[in-house]
């Protein structure tokens, strides 16, 4: 890949991320919820009984960040915590009925916006663009982080050969 192509690249997956971000915050905003928070419900209810820790450490925060809006959350009935089994010391956090229920109000609006960006892709196409997605992100798995190997923030020049 040539420097230019990357860059091409690059742009293509800021303005990615922008879009989905503003696809995200339009759609909880509704629902009187921060970006956080929906972030964390959407932990909670995929991992119920995660740790304050774990919880931290799989949305990418520090503890108090974590732990700022899971009492957030709790105050307003969303999110309850009860001694985990394993480890008293530790709490394990789960959604209630209402953060349940929130839950499935963006699940469902999320859903909904997919499935629009979705028919506007060729139906022959939508399959492909599932696999480089899946692709794209495995590979981001595999490589570390920008600007923290030991090449001195120049970028590995291998991918630039093949």
């Amino acid at each position: 890949m040539e420097e230019t192509q990357a860059t091409h690249v690059r742009q293509l997956l800021q303005g990615l991320a922008r879009r989905l971000l503003s696809m995200q915050k339009d759609c909880i905003r509704r629902y009187d919820v921060t970006f956080g928070h929906s972030h964390v419900v959407y932990a909670v209810q995929n991992h119920p009984g995660i740790s304050l820790g774990e919880l931290a450490d799989s949305l990418g925060l520090d503890d108090s960040t974590a732990s700022r809006h899971v009492k957030s959350l709790m105050a307003r009935g969303l999110i309850e915590a009860a001694s985990a089994p394993t480890d008293r010391r530790q709490l394990a956090l789960r959604l209630t009925d209402s953060g349940r229920e929130l839950h499935g109000r963006i699940a469902a609006g999320m859903a909904g916006y997919i499935q629009d960006l979705f028919a506007q892709v060729p139906a022959g196409k939508r399959h492909q663009v599932v696999e480089s997605l899946e692709i794209v992100l495995a590979a981001m798995d595999r490589v570390p982080a920008c600007c923290s190997g030991s090449d001195n923030g120049k970028g590995s020049s291998a991918w630039m050969t093949e």
